[in-house]
């Protein structure tokens, strides 16, 4: 009964649809029939794109079908192939997850920035004897507001330990990350800068407001004496 109820249920949305009985053969719903197979003539297929044309409406209700050409239709091949090239990439089998695949595509962005402001990056630095993973030590230090911020508050420790590696080498991703990726980090989030320049400017001010006040305080005590 279940079964039947839900059948009448899918039924009833797909005429609602606008699927009618006769585009849908409701007997088959939960057999799957195989696609029909056109064997066209040599006449037939003489304009492929013509052919496929008159055969929609009979493909329609199926939604896919398989065109088996006559044996003497052998197209053309399309390529010029004394023009035609291709970039081809060197897919490392330890480069296939998703993570690595995201690396990947950071380093390329990376790189062709870098290039683009005249600073090419030749390769990638190494950190305890290991390729450094730019792309994670730059979310680690995005994510703790840039570098001026992680400068600022000493955190390239806790970058470091964050990234698998003992605090002293924070040095050496602070070295790294400043030669490599802060021009990166400012082109992409030019906002940590722009906040991070504002307070230094509203220091600043504080602390010139803050030394004019103090100045004007001891010429009064000059003048009371």
């Amino acid at each position: 009964m279940q079964d039947q109820r839900r059948s009448g249920e899918t039924m009833s949305s797909m005429e609602e649809g606008g699927i009618g009985a006769k585009e849908f053969d409701y007997t088959t719903y939960y057999n799957v029939p195989e696609c029909p197979v056109f064997r066209p003539t040599a006449r037939e297929f003489q304009n492929p794109s013509k052919y496929i044309e008159s055969i929609a409406d009979k493909v329609r209700p199926f939604g896919i079908c398989k065109i088996v050409p006559p044996e003497s239709w052998k197209p053309p091949f399309m390529l010029n192939r004394k023009t035609f090239s291709f970039r081809t990439r060197v897919q490392h089998v330890n480069y296939l997850d998703g993570q690595a695949r995201q690396r990947l595509i950071f380093v390329e962005n990376l790189c062709r920035y870098m290039s683009r402001i005249g600073r090419p990056l030749e390769r990638l630095p190494t950190v305890g004897s290991a390729t450094l993973d730019v792309c994670r030590l730059f979310r680690e230090v995005v994510s703790r507001k840039g570098m001026v911020a992680v400068t600022g508050g000493k955190l390239w420790s806790e970058v470091a330990r964050a990234m698998g590696f003992e605090a002293p080498f924070g040095a050496a991703l602070k070295m790294h990350y400043g030669r490599i990726l802060f021009e990166y980090e400012k082109y992409k989030h030019p906002e940590l800068n722009e906040v991070k320049q504002e307070e230094i400017a509203e220091e600043a001010m504080e602390g010139h407001e803050g030394e004019e006040a103090k100045a004007s305080e001891e010429q009064k005590k000059k003048r009371r004496k």
